[in-house]
């Protein structure tokens, strides 16, 4: 028979989503207790009958550090996000755990410091400990109140949660208190954090130059030179983005593959493809699997016209990641310029089977079907892309045409109302075909 013993000095809290996260929270738990912790952990805390919101609240109360481990729908949970805001009401220490399987791109990825990212209950339960050991030697020296790392981790938390407007102010708070004490490393990583949430709202001029502080304050920051390089890919400034790819390549980053991918892409967007070719080759030299370079490789082949070695990759990229839709749809693209509208329509298909709300594979469908003097099927696929995307002004342009092809100038005198207003340069050459 379980019996509950209720304990008056929990000292650890561990918050989690149930259905993600619980299996890594009991282990977390159990691994606590060995080593003197008296950890909550709800659903083995609370005992049968007894009131889930005052046990919760109790021990958010008596806790002195607060755990919350970020699987993909912990993002989500209500419970958990409010959890997260009461322990930092009531000033507790924070340590947010993010599983690694969660997609993060480096443009996301935040400063490593108490940034605990785990693949599996052992390494979750390894590095929570050794945190907690690292912050309790720490508190020795230097208040909650004034610490940097605390209001970084508090940063970190509302990232992962998605506040970014909370994201800021911890970090802003994390770098005052890092100037005050003089701690240059942590300063650098705050002024990287508000990059990356700057980034994540688009303020790339923003980003740019919280990316640059960091890098002043450490010229071998090879995460912000990659970051900075990426916000300024976004901004069309490639020969900076290439300048700032070198620079984070010439550190040997242990994402090199990653920052090879980007440099490619930087050189893709400059029209060098010979030089993307190659650095795409070594991304994927360093690690085979890399889908997302195997499919830029096959564009940039594609840009010079080798259509045979273009389909080889985004097979490639497919055979590692079966249910990758662009892979799908970029294959399909590929075999229609060598004519293979059969082959192309099936991977248009495959790409929406995987994806159905891939609007660009249902225009692609569509033009292939019209190419094969399937009409009907054309305007079907179409209509289909515009339900997707009403403002979709290529599929409009593509319906338009095909009406008129079918002698249904009424219609496609429709799809000129539509494409006034949508792109003007689109809607004048319709007009320019209905009139002459």
């Amino acid at each position: 028979m379980k019996t509950n013993k209720k304990i008056e000095n929990y000292d650890t809290f561990i918050s989690y989503e149930t259905t993600t996260g619980r299996s890594y929270a009991e282990h977390l738990k159990n691994a606590l207790e060995k080593c003197g912790y008296f950890p909550f952990l709800a659903d083995l805390s609370i005992g049968k009958g007894e009131n889930w919101k005052k046990e919760i609240n109790f021990a958010l109360e008596n806790c002195k550090y607060f755990i919350v481990v970020i699987t993909f729908l912990a993002l989500g949970s209500k419970e958990v996000i409010k959890e997260c805001e009461r322990a930092m009401e009531l000033g507790k220490r924070i340590l947010p755990c993010r599983r690694k399987k969660i997609k993060v791109t480096e443009t996301k990825q935040l400063a490593k410091l108490q940034q605990i990212e785990f693949k599996d209950e052992y390494e979750l339960a390894n590095e929570v400990i050794y945190e907690l050991k690292k912050i309790k030697d720490k508190e020795k020296k230097i208040t909650i109140d004034n610490d940097p790392e605390e209001f970084l981790n508090r940063g970190n938390l509302f990232y992962n949660l998605g506040n970014l407007k909370k994201a800021i102010e911890f970090y802003e708070k994390s770098l005052e208190s890092a100037k005050e004490i003089d701690n240059k490393a942590m300063e650098g990583a705050c002024y990287y954090n508000l990059g990356v949430v700057y980034y994540e709202k688009g303020l790339y001029d923003e980003a740019i130059k919280e990316y640059g502080k960091a890098i002043r304050i450490n010229p071998d920051y090879v995460l912000a030179h990659n970051n900075l390089g990426g916000t300024y890919f976004q901004k069309g400034l490639y020969d900076e983005a290439i300048k700032e790819y070198k620079e984070a390549l010439g550190r040997k980053p242990n994402f090199a593959a990653e920052v090879h991918n980007n440099l490619g892409l930087a050189y893709g967007k400059k029209g060098l493809y010979d030089e993307a070719i190659e650095e795409y080759g070594k991304a994927i030299r360093i690690n085979p699997d890399y889908y997302e370079a195997h499919t830029n490789f096959g564009l940039a082949y594609g840009k010079k016209g080798l259509y045979d070695k273009e389909i080889e990759e985004y097979k490639k990229a497919i055979k590692i990641k079966p249910d990758y839709s662009d892979a799908h749809n970029n294959l399909g693209l590929a075999y229609g310029k060598k004519g293979l509208y059969d082959e192309a329509i099936e991977e248009f298909k495959e790409g929406i089977r995987i994806k159905p709300d891939f609007g660009d594979a249902y225009y692609n469908l569509g033009v292939t079907y019209g190419k094969k003097g399937l009409w009907d099927e054309e305007i079907k696929e179409y209509k289909e892309a515009i339900r997707i995307k009403p403002d979709y002004a290529l599929a409009h342009f593509g319906l338009g045409v095909t009406y008129l092809d079918l002698n249904r100038r009424g219609e496609a005198l429709d799809e000129y109302n539509i494409l006034k207003n949508l792109d003007k340069e689109k809607a004048n050459k319709l007009f320019n075909l209905i009139y002459e």
